[in-house]
């Protein structure tokens, strides 16, 4: 017969295993439990469907159109043409040398055809001969609205001619008091140019110690081609202070008509001694 092995407990040691069955299920008893789940929050009530009507979608507002103006002029108001202020001669350019093209009556209106490129002078249409001509801005009023900034500046023409003073002798010489003498001078055109009209030699003779006037004469040349010398003679007759020394002054083209480039060289003089003769 097969022993059978019989398992005998003490009491002490049944004692033991119970006290150590205690300890751990206390040990349990504080062990950490897991975080309960936070309940969630109930879910919000679906709302019912609303039976109210929805409001109808408005279309774009149409814009209105705007109202048709009716053109107005808004163009400005043409300034009128410059009036010449006084009397007033207009030049072939800028100044007398370039000979008179005509006269411009004060107040009337001219058309403004151009400036210069000296800015003291205008070219207007001549009323009287419908050609350009030159005056001074002195002699013309322009309206504040005029626009003169698209105005062509024109150079002023060429001059025609130069004359110049030459050579002087006296006949006979030295002259004698109270007898007539010729004052001979040659007139000679060194432009490139006719001179537009016959012209004038003044001669002045003066006692030098004063100046005082002791008499004057004028003579004539004709027109004059370029390269053209002439002889102008005048006559004078002095009848007091002999014996003293007197200066005779002569000016080509004393009055300024023809058209010239230098006007510096148009004088010149000469001196001489008077001589007694029969004078007491």
């Amino acid at each position: 017969m097969r022993n059978q092995t019989r398992i005998h407990f003490r009491p002490a040691r049944a004692a033991a295993i119970f006290g150590m069955l205690i300890l751990i299920f206390a040990a349990g008893c504080n062990l950490p439990t897991a975080a309960s789940p936070t309940p969630s929050a109930p879910p919000a009530p679906t709302a019912a469907p609303s039976t109210a009507t929805a409001a109808p979608t408005l279309a774009p507002a149409v814009e209105a159109p705007s109202p048709t103006l009716i053109p107005t002029d808004t163009s400005v108001p043409t300034a009128p043409d410059p009036v010449a202020v006084r009397d007033a001669l207009c030049y072939g350019g800028p100044g007398r040398v370039y000979g008179v093209i005509s006269a411009i009556q004060g107040g009337s209106s001219v058309v403004l055809l151009g400036r210069g490129n000296l800015y003291d002078w205008w070219i207007v249409q001549n009323p009287i001969y419908d050609v350009p001509c030159w005056i001074a801005a002195t002699d013309l009023q322009i309206d504040a609205a005029y626009d003169t900034s698209a105005l062509e500046v024109a150079t002023p023409p060429p001059f025609p001619a130069n004359l110049v003073a030459g050579k002087v002798v006296l006949d006979p010489s030295p002259p004698t008091c109270a007898e007539q003498f010729t004052v001979g001078i040659d007139v000679t055109n060194k432009g490139s140019q006719p001179t537009i009209s016959k012209g004038t030699v003044s001669a002045v003779d003066r006692r030098d110690s004063d100046g005082s006037q002791q008499a004057s004469g004028t003579g004539t040349f004709p027109t004059l081609d370029p390269g053209e010398t002439y002889r102008v003679n005048i006559s004078l007759t002095v009848s007091k202070w002999y014996n003293e020394k007197h200066v005779i002054s002569l000016f080509v083209d004393s009055d300024t008509v023809i058209p010239e480039y230098d006007e510096s060289d148009n004088k010149t003089s000469i001196s001489y001694t008077l001589q007694q003769g029969g004078c007491p």
